[in-house]
C-alpha cells in the first residue's frame, strides 16, 4: 500500500507539471499566432491524462475497489 501511495504521488506530480506545461505551450501558441505550437500542448496534455489516470487506478487499488 506503501508503494501506490508513493507512486500515485509522483504521479500526481507529473500530471500537474505537464499540465502547466501545456497551459504554457497553449499560451504562446496564442500570443504568438504560431497553430504548430499547439501540437506540443496536445502531446503534453495526453501525458497529464494519462497520468492522471494513473493517481485514479492507484488510488482505486489503495481504497480496495
Amino acid at each position: 500500500m506503501r508503494e501506490h501511495l508513493i507512486r500515485a504521488g509522483f504521479s500526481f506530480l507529473a500530471a500537474a507539471v505537464t499540465l502547466s506545461m501545456a497551459q504554457e505551450w497553449a499560451g504562446w501558441a496564442i500570443e504568438q499566432r504560431k497553430g504548430w505550437k499547439l501540437a506540443p500542448a496536445t502531446f503534453l496534455v495526453g501525458i497529464a491524462l494519462f497520468e492522471a489516470n494513473q493517481v485514479r487506478q492507484r488510488g482505486e487499488r489503495i481504497v480496495g475497489l
